[in-house]
């Protein structure tokens, strides 16, 4: 499977993405389950890994990649300004646990900086995916990619990494760029699997205006069966491309014997 569905850099823009960011730091007296003394610093983003669907190369935007960088003061203004450009111009999101940690984690450094929200967009979580329709051991996207034989994640070499990127360590940085443009390879390819199984996947037609399929936008369909409502049937197709079951959008003449 593969996103030729997407070839095109038109409608439906899609964009997979990823976020990489620093912890709160503040005082404890202890080790194990501590009250917070006092909070000292505001988490921030360090750097974004995102592909649009219609490429084949992963792109980093980290804090150094911007003029002014400095690690003493932990500004992500830059990133995030260039991650809220990537939502403004995306139809669809695709993330692993997105819409419960990179959106909302997104959203709270954009309205902080006093951005406005950017255009609206659907989104696909690849971690909801797995949790609603299969019973992997685990859900986290290395141990997917890794039980469905797609490649494991880049190592990040402990919390090390996120303290040196904070110091401005290159090293530091350049593990970080590493693990993230692999993070969103991973995402990619988890993707492509778990897409067919996609119950509430963005229909693509309604961006295309075409009679495609609806989850990858492929042309070829198949006519497989009928699919049957508590009051209506439709024909039901199934994607020679992903693999996917749809069904027609108007409802099927059924003749029954007897019935004037």
């Amino acid at each position: 499977m593969t996103l030729a569905g997407y070839a095109e850099a038109s409608t439906p823009k899609v964009l997979f993405f990823d976020l990489e960011t620093a912890p709160n730091l503040a005082y404890v007296w202890g080790h194990y389950e501590q009250n917070v003394i006092r909070h000292v610093q505001e988490w921030f983003v360090l750097c974004a890994g995102y592909r649009w669907a219609h490429e084949t190369r992963t792109h980093v935007i980290a804090q150094p990649d911007f003029n002014g960088y400095s690690p003493a003061c932990n500004d992500d203004s830059q990133v995030v300004q260039a991650l809220w450009q990537l939502f403004d111009q995306a139809d669809i999101l695709v993330a692993h646990n997105g819409d419960r940690f990179d959106v909302r984690k997104a959203n709270a450094r954009f309205v902080e900086q006093g951005l406005t929200p950017p255009s609206p967009y659907k989104t696909v979580d690849t971690l909801k995916v797995a949790r609603q329709q299969f019973m992997f051991n685990s859900n986290k996207l290395g141990d997917l990619a890794t039980h469905l034989g797609l490649g494991g994640k880049a190592p990040t070499f402990g919390f090390d990494t996120w303290t040196g990127c904070m110091a401005g360590d290159t090293t530091a940085w350049a593990r970080m760029t590493k693990y993230c443009k692999r993070d969103i390879d991973l995402l990619v390819s988890v993707y492509l699997r778990l897409r067919p199984w996609m119950k509430s996947h963005p229909n693509l037609n309604v961006f295309t205006g075409l009679s495609n399929c609806p989850t990858c936008g492929h042309h070829k369909l198949m006519k497989r069966g009928m699919a049957h409502t508590r009051t209506m049937t439709y024909q039901r197709y199934c994607c020679q491309g992903c693999g996917a079951y749809s069904r027609g959008r108007a409802a099927a003449t059924v003749t029954r014997p007897g019935v004037v």
